[in-house]
């Protein structure tokens, strides 16, 4: 069975940081995690979760379960049974004032992934917008292109237009796999259906009474 990365809401109430009383699970979600507060969930493939975890994370998770734990179902179910000090399913957290939504359409963040080398010179230098139109016109299918858009978050951009990288790219075969980036918003890179899943947290409270949890398994 695959390994998830799921995520969680809690508010804090005067009896402590529980589920908000009127939350709305997703049809999809696991009956445990309607318990929990689960609102989403993301296989590790997904590119966007490096914006949370690694080493280049743009919105770090705190690590372990947080300090406050009175009220937490979450929390109190794995307090039975779970090891945090060798936390497998890497329980972490972060309030949610610092996952800062209102910059998510404004921010842009360098998406890397691999493309054959006769569409590599389509992203330029790098620092551009995700080239669709290009990449249909030269012949990539528009489902190629829509797997592609699922890149991964880097530091520094590839530029492919000027150089010895293109001059590289140039003498490659056509089907050499060569590492391109692109630029986009921090809601451009995550898609639409996460990006409501997370604001959408705001109609149970706060910003500063709002916490995130999140855990694999």
């Amino acid at each position: 069975m695959p390994i998830y990365c799921h995520f969680y809401v809690e508010v804090r109430e005067p009896e402590g940081w529980i589920v908000p009383r009127d939350f709305e699970a997703q049809p999809w979600t696991f009956d445990s995690d309607r318990q929990f507060g689960g609102f989403s969930f993301a296989h590790p493939s997904r590119g966007w979760l490096g914006l949370f975890f690694g080493r280049d994370a743009l919105l770090p998770m705190r690590q372990g379960p947080p300090a406050e734990r009175r009220g937490s179902p979450l929390l109190e179910y794995l307090d039975k049974f779970y090891d945090y000090d060798r936390d497998e399913d890497q329980i972490c957290w972060l309030p949610y004032s610092e996952i800062m939504v209102d910059c998510w359409d404004t921010d842009l963040v360098t998406i890397t992934a691999e493309v054959p080398a006769r569409f590599a010179l389509l992203f330029g230098d790098g620092r551009q917008v995700f080239p669709s139109a290009a990449l249909l016109g030269a012949g990539m299918s528009e489902e190629k292109i829509e797997r592609l858009r699922n890149g991964w978050l880097v530091r520094e951009p590839v530029d492919t237009a000027f150089g010895r990288q293109r001059s590289r790219i140039t003498e490659m075969p056509p089907e050499h796999p060569i590492d391109v980036t692109w630029r986009a918003t921090i809601a451009e890179f995550m898609g639409e259906y996460q990006v409501e899943a997370f604001k959408g947290l705001r109609r149970y409270g706060r910003d500063a009474d709002l916490r995130v949890l999140s855990k694999r398994g």
